[in-house]
């Protein structure tokens, strides 16, 4: 009968420093640094070294029972290390949230109290710092007992559970700014339209010159540019038909002006034509006015009795005041004629 080899003595040695250089491998590469204790790549290299103690064979008694006190001893300083550190790691997460946590409330606090849009700026610029912050922080990861650490003795490390504590509250305070920006918006668009439709009632009105000035003023108003796009559109709409009605009114005006002024200068030429007239017309009676008076005085010369002279002289009297106020007559249509010529610029 075919008995089997026994293993010799020094195939179990071999197998021994085998699985002490495996430990000694662990020790140098995993434990001695401190970053990588505990780490998924110590434990999958322990668990290897477990399949050694499996399947190498032979091995002495003395040198098992050695090689799996130190073994045992080291895995069970890492988890003792893994427990103190997440420990302090959870410590340190939870002192990070709260100092986030406390940001955030105290900007909740100076939200709340906001009574002016202009103050909204700086609640964004916060809220955009507050994103800067958790982002800045990096996240640890937890499998088991295996650890993926950014960078071991950071401080500013968060568990992922903290970390979502912190993004939930900013989305929070993040749509509260939405809504009191929503109202700020809401309560600065009525005031702007109104205005608009104030100036589109200018437009329509006879101070389409006052509506483009006020409309220029408006348009440099830089609330409308911090409004959302649906109420800026709403204003643009306004605004162009306010600008359109304005320049229709003033091109309506300068017509209605132009009209107007040809009018006028029909009428002072009418008027002139008239006066000019009225002014030959009085010369010529004047002329015979002198005429007769020279007839009279004449008659005077030649009359035969007193008591026709004295007739005669009355007649020279009232022709002579009659020519007078003839001449008062011309002397004003020469003034309104002048004036009348000034004003036509000729």
């Amino acid at each position: 009968m075919e008995t089997k080899e026994k293993p010799t003595y020094n195939q179990a040695e071999v197998n021994a420093a085998n699985i002490e250089a495996e430990i000694a491998k662990l020790k140098e590469n995993y434990w001695n640094d401190i970053s990588k204790r505990n780490s998924n790549d110590f434990w999958e290299h322990a668990h290897f070294v477990v399949n050694m103690f499996k399947i190498l064979r032979p091995i002495l008694p003395e040198d098992r029972d050695r090689l799996w006190q130190e073994f045992e001893e080291l895995r069970y300083q890492s988890k003792q290390y893994g427990q103190l550190y997440w420990e302090k790691r959870r410590s340190e997460s939870t002192q990070k949230r709260t100092e986030i946590e406390t940001v955030i409330q105290n900007l909740h606090n100076n939200l709340i109290e906001i009574k002016d849009a202009g103050e909204l700026n700086t609640i964004k610029n916060n809220l955009n710092k507050i994103i800067d912050m958790i982002k800045s922080v990096s996240t640890l990861m937890i499998d088991g007992l295996s650890v993926k650490d950014p960078a071991d003795g950071n401080n500013d490390c968060m568990l992922r559970s903290d970390k979502d504590y912190c993004w939930k509250l900013w989305r929070k305070i993040n749509d509260e700014y939405r809504e009191k920006k929503s109202l700020f918006d809401e309560s600065s668009f009525l005031e702007l339209k109104s205005t608009a439709l104030e100036i589109l009632k200018q437009a329509e009105s006879s101070n389409p010159h006052k509506a483009l000035n006020a409309l220029k003023v408006l348009q440099s108003n830089q609330d409308i540019y911090k409004l959302g796009k649906t109420y800026r559109e709403e204003l643009k709409l306004i605004l162009n038909e306010s600008f359109d009605k304005a320049i229709k009114r003033i091109k309506q005006i300068n017509e209605e002006n132009k009209k107007r002024h040809l009018d006028w200068v029909n009428k002072i030429q009418s008027n002139l034509s008239r006066w000019n007239e009225l002014k030959i017309k009085n010369e010529g009676i004047i002329s015979s006015l002198e005429a007769q008076i020279t007839k009279l005085e004449e008659d005077i010369v030649n009359s035969q009795t007193p008591e026709y002279s004295k007739k005669v002289q009355v007649w020279i009297e009232e022709k002579t005041i009659k020519i007078s106020d003839i001449k008062k007559t011309n002397h004003n249509l020469d003034e309104k004629i002048d004036s009348a010529m000034k004003s036509l610029g000729t």
